[in-house]
């Protein structure tokens, strides 16, 4: 039996509010200019037997950009598709919604960490620079806005699972590790709390990652920056003086702050 089609008038959101960043808002905007000249060519690089019905990929196929759903974008996102000869095309002409229902956090995926993941692997010579130096700005914007954002409104969002949206789609994340140690806002600061309290198995050796969706090989990498020297100088000082002055932080926050502390800083 063929899946069943899905309506296309996107939901009400209801979930995290949108993140406010100019910067990210430039991304997005980048991107459909960079990206405005794709088309679809062809049937869609989706399987019909059993992922996307005929009438969404139909959809896909000829709803206006701006205009395809969350529900309906996902279909496109988690379906099956031909491992020999990807449609990178297909995928180029879809990236800018992707980009600008991310910046929603409205990710068009069932996990935040798997609305990239076809852009994985990342073969630079299937992009041109300009595309990916898009990609590299969007990367950075989103990642900047996840650290700037209060932290009452990141609900599950994080910096881990910003770091693992981008991992696991194959872009370099050095520069936003490098971002993550020279920020220092409270979200930034509990955010690596939280990635090396309990995203990372101390326990294991060596130490593993073992947030949802980490594979085996970002351990290694991780662990070392986690471990570096300017991590330690940059990251350790803040935490110190948010535990010193530690009005309005709740007592489990207060907790992760004081065990990263002791991991950063060993006695």
């Amino acid at each position: 039996m063929g899946k069943k089609s899905l309506k296309t008038r996107p939901p009400e959101h209801s979930g995290p509010e949108p993140f406010d960043s100019a910067a990210l808002r430039a991304a997005v905007d980048r991107a459909y200019d960079v990206f405005g000249h794709y088309r679809i060519v062809g049937p869609l690089d989706v399987c019909t037997r059993c992922c996307v019905s005929l009438e969404d990929a139909d959809a896909l196929a000829t709803t206006p950009l701006r205009d395809v759903s969350t529900a309906l974008l996902a279909q496109f996102n988690d379906s099956a598709q031909s491992k020999k000869n990807p449609s990178f095309d297909q995928l180029k002409y879809f990236l800018p919604r992707y980009f600008e229902l991310l910046a929603q956090r409205d990710p068009p995926s069932h996990s935040i960490q798997t609305a990239l993941h076809r852009l994985a692997p990342f073969p630079s010579d299937r992009w041109t620079a300009q595309e990916r130096a898009c990609i590299h700005d969007f990367s950075i914007a989103l990642f900047q806005a996840q650290l700037n954002s209060p932290p009452a409104q990141t609900f599950w969002w994080s910096a881990s699972v910003v770091l693992l949206l981008f991992w696991k789609a194959g872009v370099d994340v050095a520069p936003l590790l490098s971002l993550w140690e020279a920020t220092h806002t409270r979200t930034a600061l509990l955010d690596f709390a939280d990635l090396i309290v309990a995203g990372v198995d101390w326990t294991s050796e060596p130490p593993r990652f073992v947030e949802p969706f980490a594979e085996e090989e970002m351990s290694a990498p991780l662990v070392a920056w986690i471990r570096s020297e300017g991590v330690r100088r940059n990251l350790g000082p803040p935490i110190e003086a948010l535990l010193l002055n530690a009005s309005g932080l709740e007592s489990h926050e207060e907790e992760r702050l004081s065990w990263a502390y002791e991991i950063l800083d060993p006695v």
